[in-house]
């Protein structure tokens, strides 16, 4: 103990030493929070960072290297962009409706007129006229109600197959019926085809069984297609046509033949009286050979006969009123 000098007590000590301890710790907070910066002076020493600075977010800075030993100069770096999966859903979206825009409003896209194909006497102005797709936008054209339109406008097309392609193009390719029988009936004439279904009269046909009806033939039942709808029934049944098929080699040239509801088939005979073969193909040959022994026996007597039936070849009969 130095003279002169009050002992210390227990509790300065203490302070001392509390006070020294807290002393070190503030430098060495300071010390980890001092920044040393490398320029032209080394021994320069950054001033701490205060609070406001360090919570601070630090910015992405490049270095460039300058020609001068010692020199450097930070350039700040442009922000990198992340772009999660909403982002690119909705730049995608974005860019498919601008492209939906632009072909909806281009003049590409409208359609000029369908291009058909397989049509004969069914004329390609008349088939765009009824379809009347002309100037609008190919998106509207649906192959489905173009072929239902053309189903109820044309009886006479047998098939139709339509196909829409971008930018404009509409192709329609039909397959016309084509008629056996020329069929006239209260001051119409319809053709009918191969298979009993009847349509209008367009342009010349050659070869065609005229028949001159004075009732209509009976209702043929009409299919049930996939979806469940009734198709169109035909006008003839089969058989019909294979009767009249089966009569015309024997119908005298330049002469029609008779329909009636009641007797069927027939023509006029030339010696004055109409022979009736029925509705069906059953017995024809037998039919023919009954008329034939029959008109025969007619003539032979001079009975004036009005009517001729062998229907039922088994059970022929005559008028003669």
């Amino acid at each position: 103990m130095r003279p002169g000098k009050a002992p210390q007590s227990r509790a300065e000590a203490v302070r001392k030493r509390r006070a020294s301890e807290s002393a070190k710790r503030q430098y060495k907070k300071t010390t980890r929070a001092a920044v040393l910066v490398r320029n032209l002076h080394p021994d320069m020493v950054a001033r701490p960072a205060t609070k406001r600075s360090m919570t601070r977010p630090r910015k992405r800075q490049y270095n460039v290297a300058l020609g001068a030993r010692g020199s450097r100069v930070s350039i700040p770096a442009l922000p990198i962009i992340e772009m999660g999966w909403r982002w690119a859903s909705l730049t995608l979206t974005v860019a498919m409706a601008f492209v939906l825009y632009m072909m909806w409003n281009s003049n590409n896209f409208y359609i000029l007129q369908a291009e058909v194909l397989g049509n004969q006497r069914i004329g390609t102005d008349e088939i765009n006229r009824t379809l009347n797709l002309t100037g609008l936008s190919i998106f509207w054209a649906e192959p489905a109600v173009i072929e239902n339109t053309l189903r109820e406008s044309y009886p006479d097309l047998e098939s139709i197959s339509v196909s829409v392609d971008l930018p404009n193009y509409v192709t329609v390719v039909v397959a016309e019926r084509q008629p056996v029988i020329a069929w006239q009936q209260g001051g119409e004439t319809l053709w009918i085809d191969a298979q009993g279904f009847a349509f209008p009269v367009r342009g010349q046909a050659e070869g065609l069984i005229p028949v001159v009806a004075n009732g209509s033939p009976p209702q043929v039942q009409g299919e049930v297609t996939v979806d469940g709808l009734s198709a169109a029934p035909p006008y003839l049944s089969t058989e019909m046509i294979q009767t009249l098929r089966l009569l015309a080699p024997y119908v005298p040239q330049d002469t029609s033949i008779f329909y009636d509801p009641s007797y069927g088939f027939g023509w006029n005979d030339s010696r004055g009286w109409i022979v009736y073969f029925g509705k069906t193909t059953a017995d024809m040959a037998l039919k023919l050979t009954v008329y034939q022994g029959l008109s025969d026996y007619l003539a032979r007597n001079g009975i004036p006969a009005t009517m001729v039936s062998v229907e039922f070849p088994y059970h022929p009969f005559y008028r003669t009123d």
